[in-house]
Formats: C-alpha cells, sequence, structure tokens
C-alpha cells in the first residue's frame, strides 16, 4: 500500500513539474516574441492581463519577482518603440536621399512630391 502511494505522489509531482515547466516556458516565450512585430501587440494583451498573473502563479513566481519581469517587459517595450522610431527615421532619411540623387529629369512628379513630404516641403 506505501508503495503504491509513493509511486502515486512521484506521478503526481512530474506533472506538477511538468505544468511548471510549461508555464515558464510561454513567459519566456512571450519575452522572446515582444521583439517580433506581429507578435509583440497579443504579448503585451498578456503581460496586462490574467494570462501572466495565472502562468506565474502556476511557475511559482512570488509578487515581487513578477513585479520584476513586468519591469523587465515595460523596459523592452520602451526600448523597441525607441529603436522603432529611429530606425524609421533612418528609413525616411535613405527614401529622401534616394529620391534626391535620382536625376531630377528622370524623375516622377510623384517621386518628386513623395521627396518634399519627407522634407517638409508643402506641395503645390
Amino acid at each position: 500500500m506505501k508503495l503504491k502511494k509513493a509511486n502515486t505522489i512521484k506521478k503526481e509531482d512530474k506533472r506538477a513539474r511538468g505544468v511548471k515547466g510549461l508555464m515558464e516556458g510561454i513567459i519566456l516565450q512571450s519575452i522572446s516574441d515582444l521583439w517580433i512585430a506581429g507578435e509583440s501587440d497579443g504579448c503585451r494583451k498578456f503581460f496586462s492581463g490574467e494570462g501572466f498573473r495565472l502562468c506565474a502563479k502556476i511557475a511559482g513566481m512570488n509578487l515581487d519577482d513578477q513585479v520584476k519581469l513586468l519591469n523587465l517587459v515595460n523596459r523592452i517595450v520602451h526600448l523597441r518603440a525607441k529603436r522603432g522610431t529611429i530606425q524609421k527615421e533612418g528609413e525616411n532619411k535613405k527614401e529622401l536621399f534616394r529620391l534626391k540623387t535620382a536625376g531630377r529629369r528622370h524623375m516622377k512628379l510623384a517621386d518628386l512630391s513623395r521627396a518634399n513630404s519627407l522634407r517638409g516641403v508643402s506641395s503645390l
């Protein structure tokens, strides 16, 4: 009888560790997906909603650990937003350079208005 009880406890312990590992994996994957443009909105919803709290509780995270992790997520979101702004500005500069150096004789009217809008010059 005691042997059966010990085996049952071992099986339950294995299941608990498996579920805990799964929840940790979900949290880690969500952190990783914050850097992917198509996935970041869903990840932010996950971290701001009940999903994260439930996964963190099952994974055995205390409130202090949850706050630290959410602060990390917040920093990633702000860094990604800042990086996206810088990248977009760089792309606009490259586009402006390409349009300016294309040779005005061969430039189409649409390209000229695009170059002017990038420079902030209003079109007539």
